[in-house]
């Protein structure tokens, strides 16, 4: 990746590349380059990894999408991803499905998107929100304008609490609100 020009997908999903993998692709992701997705699904990457791909990312300007399905993401890697996307500017859809994204996680993704006017989907498929992020998350949907798909199916949230979800979503196309 450090001589070409043209790859702008990489799909690493499955490869069990770890941390030590982690840390090379950040790497390379700090340099110019014209990657625009990235999948490191089902790869065991954990805090570790997410903290050493976060660092590369405060300085990337082409990464577009990035997934992360099923890497034991808990709520701390979470709230330091929102926490990022609150100045990075060129991440607009961020694939968190099937981790242990809860509560806390789904407040800081709320706060994120209270600021940024760029991020435009997050996938939150089989996680652990429960009523109370999902809760922050309605707040900030009256606010924004630019999420244009949340998907929260399968965690723990409520009917009454779905129902609010999908006033706040409001006129934006239903078929991208999976709760």
């Amino acid at each position: 990746m450090k001589i070409n020009v043209t790859l702008t997908k990489l799909n690493l999903g499955a490869n069990d590349i770890g941390v030590e993998g982690v840390r090379i692709i950040s790497e390379l992701l700090k340099t110019k380059t014209t990657l625009k997705s990235l999948i490191l699904d089902s790869n065991n990457i954990g805090d570790k990894g997410v903290k050493i791909l976060i660092d590369s990312l405060k300085t990337n300007t082409s990464l577009t999408e990035l997934s992360m399905t099923n890497c034991n993401i808990g709520d701390e890697e979470a709230k330091m991803l929102f926490e990022l996307l609150k100045t990075n500017t060129t991440l607009k859809s961020l694939g968190l499905f099937d981790n242990n994204v809860g509560d806390e996680g789904a407040k800081a993704l709320a706060e994120l998107l209270k600021i940024n006017t760029t991020f435009a989907e997050v996938i939150l498929t089989t996680n652990k929100i429960g009523d109370e992020g999902a809760r922050m998350v309605c707040e900030s949907l009256k606010v924004n304008t630019t999420l244009t798909k949340l998907d929260a199916f399968d965690n723990n949230i409520g009917d009454a609490v779905k129902e609010e979800l999908r006033r706040a979503w409001g006129s934006r196309d239903e078929k991208k609100l999976f709760i």
